[in-house]
């Protein structure tokens, strides 16, 4: 007599902690490359003072804006320019000191994409910047 019970379930086989570091170690090269990139556009086109900190990992950047901006119409203003950006007024509880935006760099199809879309938030900024 035969059992036709179901074939049992096999759960996945571990990953190697060999491969896990190799692909740690390629997401984190992959991500400084796209940093070194945004860091450079957002120099060239806000310039030198607007990047007060260069993280050493993570995805995010955080953008000075002229004193006298509004980092939510800054916002807005980006995106049509097809360009998404974060206000940096979403993040404190104040309103007082310097407006940010904070830049995503994970996000962008490629590396390409990034320093074009940050070199179009020049149309945006305010004269004399």
């Amino acid at each position: 007599m035969s059992s036709s019970s179901p074939p049992a379930a096999s759960a996945p086989a571990p990953t190697p902690p060999c491969t896990w570091r190799r692909a740690l170690a390629s997401l984190a090269k992959t991500l400084r490359h796209r940093r070194d990139i945004a860091t450079d556009a957002i120099t060239g086109t806000f310039g030198v003072g607007a990047l007060a900190h260069r993280p050493k990992g993570g995805y995010h950047l955080w953008v000075s804006l002229p004193e006298q901006s509004d980092s939510r119409q800054f916002a807005s203003d980006a995106l049509t320019r097809g360009v998404s950006i974060t206000p940096g007024h979403n993040y404190f509880v104040s309103t007082n000191g310097t407006p940010h935006i904070r830049i995503s760099y994970i996000a962008a199809p490629s590396p390409a994409d990034i320093a074009d879309a940050i070199g179009r938030l020049a149309a945006v900024l305010p004269r004399g910047r």
